[in-house]
């Protein structure tokens, strides 16, 4: 049955007899710490990660011949129905570990006014995060950050070695 979510505490997903958890991606609480520097005082900055449906589906368009059954809606946006992924979801069982320690890799801005990291998840590729953060104050925190996507790519090398590196504190400052 196809599954809809009113939130982005995802509802779980039932597909072809197994039902997949979403509990790993509900909304979370991270606190990333700012050293002291000529420009600025040390900080601890609050952040509320929400994670889109696109971390675990795929684009309809994208999946021939998908069945209606396995269909992932989202009321936020009833216009992006997706496919759930089962290959998507296994991966996004990482991301709240890596969104944790994501003070510890290069962060990368995108022409679309929000940023990307990785992580080489085998010789040929990436498994690549969207986000991005904004001062919107969310529960006690002080920035909220929205992963869009993640997914494995295997053509970032050339985009890496062309962008501008940032880190997520600078982001998560700035914003």
């Amino acid at each position: 049955m196809a599954t809809h979510s009113r939130n982005v505490v995802w509802d779980d997903h039932a597909q072809d007899g197994i039902t997949y958890s979403m509990k790993h991606l509900h909304p979370a609480y991270i606190t990333f710490k700012a050293d002291a520097r000529e420009d600025r005082p040390a900080l601890s900055i609050v952040v509320r990660v929400e994670y889109s449906h696109h971390c675990f589906s795929q684009d309809p368009e994208k999946v021939e011949g998908f069945d209606p059954e396995h269909l992932y809606h989202w009321a936020a946006r009833p216009k992006d129905p997706r496919v759930f992924c089962p290959l998507r979801w296994e991966a996004s069982k990482e991301l709240p570990r890596l969104i944790q320690h994501l003070d510890e890799r290069n962060c990368y801005p995108t022409r679309r006014e929000n940023y990307f990291a990785v992580k080489r998840d085998h010789p040929s590729g990436h498994y690549v995060m969207y986000f991005r953060a904004e001062r919107r104050l969310t529960g006690g925190a002080d920035v909220r950050l929205f992963v869009e996507s993640a997914y494995h790519r295997e053509d970032m090398d050339v985009t890496i070695a062309k962008a501008e590196k940032t880190s997520i504190i600078d982001i998560l400052v700035k914003s």
